[in-house]
């Protein structure tokens, strides 16, 4: 295995993307002439997507990877449901495989096939089970196959121009993190797929409301100063709707309780932020305040979270969409960005596994998805005037069949996908002009903090945590805002009972363990003739009996005392464990 791995490594630092070029300057680049090579490619298909259709897409796929790479592609593809599934076999029986038989990308039967062919490319058979590159979606699987050490660092080192080009340098970062690697690494052990995520949170404010009172977006990006602008938009535009739905914040928090954080615009997964109470978080603090402030004063009417309402006037509203809705409300309203689109998890991440026959040539796949039109488009969409057409005018793909459909996020970079009737009006301004408001979205784009930070839960109560959460919540909303106790002083009193709770300290907060590890034997003791004897202890004629430990005349027997329990480590310590881990700090 370590072996194998080296000899890897060592084969694709010499990669330079698309083109491979050997570590030998007397070695040419690849070409027609290079040995063929068998690849398999496992991956998820849309509903309705037939085997006819997947074997008339791979072959079509095969038309530029043999003619260019030298390269046959068997596409597995299997439906959600079964894929991990399937996928499990298929590792089991490669790994069955390789222990039995050789997995080599040549036979002896080849090289005979090959004999007086010399212009002929004759691509070898697969090898038993192969796997050679996979997909997988999300941060919790692909923790799952390289702790399973199904995947290979892909040592791309800085001479793979063309992909880092491609995709983002935050994806290389969270991916190589998610793999156990070190902060700043730059070997991946998975090539993700450039996708969009989350929304935008904008607030609109109309602008016959905010020329009154001389109003600008630069002043409006905090609750308060939105608050006095509310306060003058109901007294004087009171036919209004003062505020269409209520302002949000995005929460990074373990299963919906208020342990967590708040995530910012600014935030990263390579920022420490340790979880708290959310009652002792000023930014969430002043949410809820508000939140309360705005449902008290009547202010809030609740609709449609992307759409203004078509029948009433607006004073001030928070919508939810992409980086194309500003141009649709320009306008009208003031546009303010209120909170970024979050990553809360991976996307589609493509891997090389180690049972991969040639790691090196499989990578070269996974490049022409990330970064080759055709082959990206063949991949999405499958053959012209089959299960597609285009139209002579706009360029814009119209699909005809239903027999081959592939979700575009697994499928490769999403920003060479071209543009198809069937998209939703969001998506398309998303891709018009080479997807430019898209790869905004993504530059523009918040990581969780805990993206990759996933505690083990398992021996903590987290049914009572979150009943306890869902408490103290609906406590913190219901703050009368007629009280004479500020909304700040109510938080507080909360927060203090709150963290006070057995159902806090056993799930978030590791005191408990601290102090089961500090606890000692107190009580006075007490000493009958040459022993000693702990209060428990009951001294009877010549036998004494302390705890397990029995003696009687000159026999002693002792057993054991069962070890106590380990204790768990709460969410805080293993966050801080994890940190120290990847040197976050």
């Amino acid at each position: 295995m370590k072996k194998r791995l080296l000899a890897f490594l060592v084969a694709v630092t010499c990669l330079v993307m698309p083109v491979l070029t050997s570590c030998s300057d007397e070695e040419a680049e690849i070409k027609s002439d290079t040995k063929p090579v068998t690849v398999t490619l496992y991956g998820i298909k849309g509903e309705g997507t037939t085997d006819e259709a997947v074997k008339a897409v791979q072959d079509r796929l095969n038309v530029y990877s043999e003619g260019n790479l030298t390269t046959r592609v068997l596409l597995k593809l299997f439906t959600e449901d079964e894929y991990y599934a399937k996928l499990d076999e298929a590792f089991a029986a490669a790994e069955e495989y390789e222990e039995n038989g050789d997995n080599s990308s040549s036979s002896t039967s080849n090289k005979d096939k090959n004999k007086g062919t010399k212009n002929e490319l004759v691509f070898p058979d697969e090898k038993g089970t192969q796997v050679d590159i996979f997909m997988v979606r999300g941060s919790e699987m692909f923790e799952k196959y390289n702790k399973a050490e199904y995947t290979v660092s892909l040592n791309l080192a800085d001479k793979s121009g063309l992909m880092r080009k491609y995709i983002s340098d935050r994806y290389f970062a969270l991916t190589n993190m998610a793999t156990l690697g070190v902060l700043g690494n730059k070997y991946p052990f998975g090539i993700p797929n450039n996708t969009v995520y989350g929304e935008y949170t904008y607030l609109l404010v109309n602008k016959e409301v905010a020329n009154a009172y001389g109003y600008a977006e630069k002043n409006l990006d905090t609750l308060p100063e939105l608050n006095n602008l509310l306060v003058d938009a109901a007294r004087d535009f009171s036919s209004y709707v003062t505020l269409y739905n209520a302002p949000t914040i995005d929460l990074d928090n373990f299963g919906g309780t208020m342990f967590g954080t708040v995530i910012e615009n600014t935030d990263t997964a390579f920022t420490k932020k340790s979880p708290t109470s959310l009652l002792e978080n000023e930014k969430y603090i002043e949410y809820a305040k508000y939140l309360n402030l705005f449902n008290g004063k009547g202010y809030i009417v609740e609709g449609d979270a992307h759409a203004l309402p078509t029948d009433k006037k607006v004073a001030a509203a928070f919508i939810k969409g992409n980086a194309a809705l500003p141009e649709q409300y320009k306008n009208d309203y003031l546009v303010v960005p209120y909170a970024k689109p979050v990553m809360e998890d991976l996307g589609t991440v493509f891997c090389v596994s180690k049972y991969a026959v040639e790691p090196v040539r499989a990578l070269e796949i996974v490049n022409l998805l990330q970064t080759n039109v055709e082959y990206r488009n063949i991949f999405q969409y499958g053959i012209e005037d089959v299960h597609y057409r285009v139209d002579d005018y706009t360029g814009v793909l119209d699909i005809i069949s239903k027999d081959y459909n592939m979700n575009p996020a697994d499928t490769g970079n999403l920003f060479l996908l071209k543009e198809n009737s069937s998209m939703d009006a969001a998506t398309k301004a998303l891709c018009a002009n080479n997807w430019e408001l898209a790869k905004q979205q993504l530059r523009d784009t918040v990581v969780a903090p805990y993206l990759l930070f996933n505690p083990d839960v398992s021996e903590l109560d987290y049914d009572g945590f979150k009943a306890e959460s869902d408490s103290v919540l609906a406590r913190l909303m219901s703050y009368d805002i007629g009280s004479a106790e500020t909304f700040e002083e109510y938080a507080a009193s909360l927060n203090a009972a709150f963290k006070n709770t057995d159902a806090y300290i056993n799930f978030a907060d590791n005191s408990a363990a601290v102090a089961l590890a500090e606890e000692t034997t107190t009580g006075e003791e007490t000493t009958a003739g040459d022993e000693t004897t702990a209060p428990d202890e009951t001294t009877t004629g010549d036998e004494t009996t302390a705890g397990d430990e029995t003696t009687a005349g000159d026999e002693t027997t002792t057993e054991s005392a069962p070890e106590e329990p380990a204790v768990p480590d709460r969410v805080l310590v293993q966050y801080e464990s994890w940190c120290a881990r990847y040197n976050i700090k």
